[in-house]
């Protein structure tokens, strides 16, 4: 519930804020199923930015895996919802931290230019399931 309301919110305030909105569709949901914290946000030409919500708990990431296209320009809004924790994707340069709970999104654009399956972790020691805080980008030919 939670997730969906901060999707819901988050979708507003870009939805307001956005002077090229292609995709508005939030998906309707049953009690107690989970949101796809993924969605296409705007599009100017042929470059669309992929928004893509990951949020870090204690020892884990939601979702575990993100998968995008080749060429994708990629926007990434990563946030807590337990503990302190960071944001490493070393095959793309990406180092952001800390994440703490409570506080909004840290934004990260990128484009995926290499294709692959490529590993991103928590890069603030958390705890005793820090090393075990992993998951995955998988960029497939476009």
């Amino acid at each position: 519930m939670k997730i969906t309301l901060c999707l819901a919110l988050l979708f507003v305030v870009t939805a307001c804020s956005s002077q090229e909105l292609v995709s508005s569709a939030m998906p309707v949901l049953e009690p107690g199923a989970e949101a796809v914290p993924e969605m296409v946000v705007s599009q100017s030409g042929a470059t669309s930015v992929r928004e893509i919500a990951i949020e870090a708990y204690n020892f884990g990431w939601e979702p575990t895996e993100v998968r995008v296209k080749k060429g994708d320009r990629v926007k990434l809004l990563l946030s807590s919802r337990e503990g302190t924790h960071g944001f490493g994707l070393r095959d793309f340069d990406i180092d952001v931290g800390p994440l703490v709970p409570g506080m909004g999104p840290e934004i990260v654009e990128f484009v995926a230019d290499k294709t692959g399956s490529f590993e991103f972790r928590c890069n603030v020691p958390c705890g005793a399931g820090h090393r075990d805080m992993k998951g995955k980008l998988i960029v497939e030919s476009s």
